[in-house]
Formats: structure tokens, C-alpha cells, sequence
């Protein structure tokens, strides 16, 4: 069954912050480098290890950690805010959506996309949206809603969950 749908900012800027969550291995493998450059920083004693060096290091990590938090919730959303209203085809298309044994397709403004299972290289869902990724900052919008208007959500889950693998 083809479904029609629209995505309205305040969509696209949730789903965005969706697609730019950081997974648990992106938060360790950054809290990973900032302690691995912390631990080169005294043991190569660039800075002596003293109780006045404590406290730089201390508010460097902490600013760090702040700055990923701002960017997340703050930049990330702004810029979203920014595409939507620049880019008319985000802001004014209908999408149609549809699922069959081999794909899901998307046609936008005449425009047709057929993405191939095997092609879909992850999807990430949380209770609003389900967003199937062809490349790692690529990604398509499916709102959960749909449901209301007789897509089957459940079954776009089946088909990525067997043939993707598990959302991420």
C-alpha cells in the first residue's frame, strides 16, 4: 500500500537529533581518546603532575564534555531549523512511501527512489520516526504515524530487522 506523507520542521529537526544521537561506542571511543591524550599530556610531562596542573585538565574535560552536550542539543537543532526552511523540497514535498518483498520505495516530487534491502546500510527508530540510513549521514524519514493512514510500520520493521539487522 503507497502512503502519502508530509514532514513538517518540527519533525525533521526530531529527526535529525535522532539520526545525530551518538551511539555508545562513538561517547567511548571519544572518552577513550580524551583520556588517552590526557594520560600522554602527564606522562610525557608537558605538564607536571601537581596539584595547580589538576585543575586546568579538569576544566579542559569539562569544557569538552559541555561542548559535545551544546552541540547536540543546541547547534544540531539550529541547523536543522536552517535546511528545513532553505530547502523547499524538505519543506513543501509529499512523500509517498511503499513496501514490497525486495524494497521500500519513495517518490517526492516525481522523483523516484527504490532502496533495496541489502542497500539500507542501518535504520534507527525511536517512538516517532524510523530512519533508514544508505550512508552514514544519508538518510530516509519514515514517521511511525503513518500507522493511522494504513501503512504497515510493523512490517517495515520485520523486513529491515531480517534483512538489515537490528536498529542501531
Amino acid at each position: 500500500m503507497q502512503t502519502t506523507y508530509k514532514i513538517s520542521e518540527k519533525d525533521y529537526i526530531s529527526a535529525n537529533r535522532l539520526a545525530g544521537k551518538l551511539s555508545m561506542r562513538s561517547l567511548a571511543i571519544t572518552f577513550f581518546i580524551l583520556i588517552m591524550f590526557v594520560g600522554c599530556i602527564f606522562v610525557t610531562n608537558l605538564i607536571p603532575m601537581t596539584a595547580e596542573s589538576i585543575w586546568p585538565v579538569t576544566f579542559g574535560i569539562i569544557f569538552f564534555i559541555i561542548s559535545i552536550i551544546c552541540i547536540q542539543s543546541i547547534l544540531n537543532p539550529l541547523i536543522s531549523k536552517f535546511h528545513y526552511r532553505k530547502y523547499p523540497l524538505i519543506r513543501d514535498g509529499q512523500f509517498d512511501v511503499k513496501i514490497d518483498e525486495e524494497s521500500v520505495q519513495f517518490e517526492i516530487a516525481g522523483c523516484k527512489t527504490e532502496l533495496i534491502w541489502k542497500h539500507i546500510l542501518k535504520w534507527r527508530e525511536n517512538e516517532h520516526f524510523i530512519l533508514l540510513f544508505i550512508s552514514p549521514r544519508q538518510y530516509f524519514i519514515v514517521p511511525k504515524t503513518l500507522s493511522e493512514q494504513g501503512f504497515d510500520i510493523n512490517l517495515l520493521k520485520e523486513k529491515l530487522s531480517s534483512h538489515v539487522g537490528k536498529s542501531k
